[in-house]
């Protein structure tokens, strides 16, 4: 192949390659999205197209910045998680197996979540690059509103 073909053919696949990742990207990383499903707080999760695994979920209390439960979950990959419960040997998505573990509160179920004030939700997620593992994280905002969460938006923005 002579050197200009080579140059056009090594151009479109940088393109084709670019246009991959931007789609991949478009979809995001995963969403968690709390429910009360019997007066039991839940937390749905959405790992969409290019999330492995969540790798630790914070809730914290806005109004003073403290953190009312950490939890390390390790690449996990369940459907939800039950407010203050924690995984066991449950598997990663490269067929691992893995448990969480509660940061804090170091012992016991952590804290009820009180109607009206606002929670920060901190996600990690792990997912996959051409080269390496990656991280990347999202924080939300919610309250509880007759046992129904309403997300708001970051109060620290109402300045």
């Amino acid at each position: 192949m002579k050197r200009p073909a080579l140059v056009v053919v090594l151009a479109m696949l940088a393109v084709f390659l670019l246009v991959i990742i931007y789609i991949g990207n478009l979809k995001g990383i995963g969403q968690v999205t709390p429910v009360f499903v019997n007066n039991d707080l839940i937390f749905e999760i959405d790992y969409r197209y290019r999330t492995n695994g969540i790798i630790e979920l914070i809730i914290i209390d806005t109004a003073n910045s403290k953190t009312i439960w950490d939890i390390s979950l390790r690449s996990f990959r369940g459907a939800s998680l039950k407010y203050g419960e924690i995984p066991q040997d449950f598997e990663t998505f490269n067929g691992a197996t893995n448990s969480a573990k509660q940061d804090f509160p170091v012992t016991g179920k952590p804290l009820g979540l009180v109607e009206g004030k606002i929670y920060e939700l901190y996600t990690d997620w792990q997912y996959d690059t051409f080269v390496a593992a990656a991280a990347e994280s999202k924080s939300e905002y919610f309250k509880i509103e007759n046992k129904e969460i309403v997300f708001v938006k970051n109060p620290s923005l109402n300045n």
